[in-house]
């Protein structure tokens, strides 16, 4: 088999400080990538993976390295419970592995998985997560007060998208100092004891400019972005690929440092190192793999991963799916056919009127949002992840993006604070309960707290203000969106987080402990539009009855709960 050229052969990106920046003409892309030595490290226009198994990451060893970073090596004090599931499906899964999967031996296991749950030093976590965006709070001194609102309000995670952009002002140039230390970003989460969902792009969307890519990339007119042809075709440019490989070069050795199977060298001095907090690795960003005709290129996310592990990403992958469509979860038959670590999937269910793609602008009061919609996009997603097979029946229900709110487009006469009425403060709550009563044990919040667009950073479809609604307002106040949050379902998760974690669904047919009827008596109210009475149940034999007492229009209504012969 012929040698792959190794990733390391391309020379590393300059990395600068703010002061170093200057101005002037951008050198020609397409030039520069394409000489003999920049495609040597290019993978060219294959349209499978390469055929060389790949080498495993190495084994971290309880010592100082040579860069002066420590590592380290835990055994597991306990083990964590265990929950049922297909044994033919755990196999099926592991059939597929492929090189740059994730492997739990090589670190003790010290992070591992299972449907219900992560798994870490041995103790099941509910990752209760939050949207982070550093580049829309443009003051580092101000990140660990913002950060700490987060962990005050139940959260013990955050994802952060990681924008290409916003380091990079030409090519070869990084910078990572100041407002753009992603290290000093990273240590905060670590003293704040906050894991990390880190997702580093390229593409990261989030209504940003070119969705995250440096106006250097985008304003080569010869670059295809994302691969994409003028047709909406995608078709494989190796240009455009070895741009994100130098970006990869910048931002992963950063990332990887701070990972939970490692440990972190103190700032100053020579003192114990501590654990890192990025615990999952997010490869691009809605990339759907196809819809009827392929739309994903596999040797774009081959590529990505590969170069990931090699340098130094030893978390498991994951991938954001736009909708719950299996992209990217690999074939039971195919093993060139790539596949990430983990599915996950987002989530969005309402839209206020006039702000989606193509809305015109309107001077009508909002009406409630529709319970049917609620209901069509909501209940169910548990079963539809199973039944997509595959790594969907051994992840847990993951989604890296749950709606809290949405953006505002120019023109509307809608501001965010009308937005944050037509959602109500009641929406986070009814939306991240539903998941919860579908087994979801990990779930982000987009975004948890606004931020502002400043300078060219938004795309033309949104203004300065990006509040989002959230339950974090966009000048830091915490709305009575985040109160009913956090005093409901995050601290129910906090409360029991083992049984959630290693609950099952009481299926159709088992007894039920619980029944639930309108305040009349006259009939139950299973009808999904005023009530979603799940049951789950734990390997401990603990039963949870989850209530969600919704009527059209977002309005409550009196129930009467039966519970073990008490009513309530």
């Amino acid at each position: 088999l012929p040698q792959r050229a190794r990733l390391d052969a391309h020379p590393a990106p300059e990395v600068a400080d703010a002061a170093a920046l200057g101005t002037g003409a951008m050198p020609d892309l397409d030039g520069r990538l394409r000489s003999a030595d920049d495609a040597a490290m290019t993978y060219g226009h294959r349209t499978t993976p390469p055929p060389l198994p790949l080498a495993a990451p190495p084994v971290v060893k309880a010592q100082s390295s040579g860069s002066g970073r420590l590592s380290g090596r835990m055994s597991l004090a306990r083990s964590a419970p265990t929950i049922r599931g297909s044994a033919s499906a755990v196999r099926a899964a592991e059939s597929i592995r492929m090189p740059h999967h994730y492997d739990s031996s090589l670190h003790d296991g010290r992070l591992t998985w299972d449907a219900g749950s992560l798994i870490i030093d041995g103790r099941r976590v509910l990752i209760r997560s939050g949207e982070f965006h550093y580049w829309r709070f443009p003051d580092h001194t101000q990140w660990e007060a913002v950060l700490l609102q987060y962990k005050a309000a139940g959260l013990n995670a955050v994802r952060i998208y990681f924008h290409w952009g916003f380091h990079s002002p030409r090519p070869g140039r990084y910078v990572f100092d100041g407002n753009r230390n992603v290290d000093e970003l990273l240590r905060v989460c670590e003293r704040l004891g906050l894991y990390v969902l880190a997702a580093p792009g390229p593409y990261i969307c989030a209504e940003t400019s070119g969705g995250g890519f440096p106006f250097w990339l985008l304003e080569q007119r010869n670059v295809r972005i994302r691969h994409m042809q003028r047709t909406g075709m995608l078709k494989y440019d190796d240009v455009f690929m070895a741009a994100c490989h130098e970006w990869w070069a910048a931002i992963v050795p950063l990332l990887a440092m701070h990972e939970v199977t490692k440990e972190v060298r103190p700032q100053l001095g020579s003192g114990p190192g501590h654990r890192g907090c990025v615990v999952l690795f997010q490869v691009d960003n809605e990339l759907f793999e196809r819809k009827v005709i392929p739309l994903g290129l596999h040797q774009h996310m081959y590529e990505l991963s590969d170069s990931a592990r090699r340098l130094g990403v030893t978390v498991p992958f994951f991938h954001d799916d736009g909708l719950l469509w299996g992209s990217w979860l690999g074939s039971a038959t195919n093993k060139d056919k790539f596949s990430v670590d983990m599915y996950g999937f987002n989530l969005y269910v309402i839209f206020a009127p006039g702000s989606v793609w193509g809305g015109k602008p309107t001077d009508k009061t909002f009406q409630a949002w529709s319970a049917r919609d609620f209901v069509k996009m909501v209940d169910g997603i548990e079963k539809g992840l199973r039944g997509l097979g595959r790594g969907a029946l051994t992840s847990p229900v993951f989604i890296p993006e749950l709606q809290v709110g949405w953006f505002n487009r120019w023109g509307l006469k809608q501001d965010f604070d009308d937005l944050y009425v037509f959602y109500g403060e009641s929406f986070s709550q009814l939306l991240y309960s539903s998941v919860v009563a579908q087994g979801c044990s990990l779930a982000s919040m987009y975004t948890f707290c606004g931020g502002t667009n400043w300078g060219a950073l938004p795309d033309p479809d949104v203004y300065t203000s990006y509040d989002y609604a959230a339950p974090l307002r966009e000048y830091r106040y915490p709305s009575a969106k985040l109160h009913l949050l956090r005093s409901s379902v995050l601290q129910v998760l906090q409360a029991f987080e083992v049984d959630f974690a290693t609950s099952r669904p009481v299926r159709a047919g088992e007894p039920l402990t619980a029944q639930v009827t309108s305040r009349d008596h006259l009939r139950p109210t299973y009808d999904g539009l005023s009530l979603l009475a799940k049951q789950r149940e734990s390997v401990r034999g603990t039963q949870m009855c989850l209530l969600r007492n919704l009527a059209p229009g977002g309005r409550a209504r009196p129930v009467v709960l039966h519970l073990g012969g008490a009513t309530a």
